[in-house]
């Protein structure tokens, strides 16, 4: 049975300059040990404070750097992203137009490949969506018996799936794992795909985390303690039969 470690990076404040200063850091370490990381970026955040170009440039290095760039969107009404006065709109309209906006954006930078909704919504219009957009892979899905939220949107799976969309399929991994429970208490385990004889991991955190000591070095731990990771991209090759990079 082979084992797979993937790390996933929220991404919504690269452009804080002392979130990347932590951020490039933790990069840094993943790149001198030959592993990688997926960062699923958020890029509305930097457009509502007016730092959309510090965040593309900061994108583009880690981009450079060997990480995979993939998107990360948010479903709030209008410009209002932040409490108190943040609402998540989940219609199918306020859906797809969130979608493609992150998207268009970080078309400049790739084509992302894969996705992870904010707040692990999984609305009924956001695969279709994807799949029009072109997406390959979701990483929206949580494993079962995961209970630390509750909304009738969450998508709660036991192992990878696929689905198909007209002419597209858009694998479904769920995140198994946040920063606490990788670390401490491995509460979930590993995930089977018993198909392709793979078990696998999959750790995320988010960017701003790492203004907190405690998950700053925790995350530091993780990179150098949790085996070699490599990123959601690789990942779903190797669950789709592709093998290891």
């Amino acid at each position: 049975m082979i084992r797979f470690h993937a790390l996933a990076v929220h991404t919504e404040r690269i452009h804080d300059p002392r979130v990347w200063k932590r951020l490039r850091r933790i990069l840094g370490a993943l790149s001198r040990k030959g592993a990688r990381a997926t960062l699923f970026v958020y890029p509305f955040r930097a457009v509502v404070e007016g730092r959309s170009d510090l965040a593309f440039d900061r994108i583009r290095q880690a981009q450079a750097d060997g990480h995979e760039i993939a998107q990360h969107t948010h479903f709030y009404k209008d410009q209002q992203i932040d409490k108190p006065n943040k609402v998540t709109d989940l219609s199918q309209e306020n859906v797809v137009n969130c979608l493609r906006r992150d998207h268009q954006w970080l078309s400049r930078i790739c084509l992302p490949r894969g996705f992870t909704s904010g707040g692990w919504a999984v609305p009924p219009a956001l695969y279709p969506a994807l799949a029009e957009l072109g997406f390959e892979y979701d990483c929206s899905a949580r494993p079962v018996g995961w209970k630390r939220l509750d909304h009738p949107h969450m998508l709660r799976l036991r192992e990878p799936e696929t689905r198909r969309f007209w002419q597209s399929e858009l694998l479904i991994i769920p995140t198994t794992h946040g920063l606490k429970d990788a670390i401490f208490y491995f509460r979930t385990g590993d995930l089977a795909a018993g198909f392709r004889g793979l078990r696998y991991r999959l750790v995320y955190f988010h960017d701003y985390d790492l203004l907190r000591w405690e998950a700053y070095l925790a995350a530091w731990v993780l990179v150098h303690a949790g085996g070699a990771w490599r990123t959601c991209g690789e990942l779903a090759d190797a669950l789709k039969g592709g093998g290891f990079a």
